[in-house]
């Protein structure tokens, strides 16, 4: 998803951190996989489970942008392609 920059005009991309990929991939793995059990052992134990390891994970990526990624830049200069020659 490209941002125009409201200052030079040009393109913009957004900043995704490693670490915010890592736990947002995390918790849906954590998640899916929960789900996928509480289904095939009729649990609501584990659905619970699988709801409150969303909500985690989503106070995390929160926690983790206000705290650590607090000076990392949401978004970044586009890089053009290289050109084929």
């Amino acid at each position: 998803m490209d941002v125009e920059c409201p200052q030079c005009k040009g393109r913009l991309v957004v900043n995704v951190h490693a670490a915010e990929t890592l736990v947002v991939l995390g918790t849906v793995v954590a998640c899916v996989a929960l789900a996928w059990l509480a289904y095939a052992w009729q649990s609501q134990g584990l659905l619970l489970a699988a709801l409150a390891g969303a909500l985690s994970g989503a106070g995390v990526v929160y926690a983790l942008e206000r705290t650590w990624l607090r000076a990392w830049p949401r978004y970044a200069a586009r890089v053009p392609p290289a050109r084929m020659e």
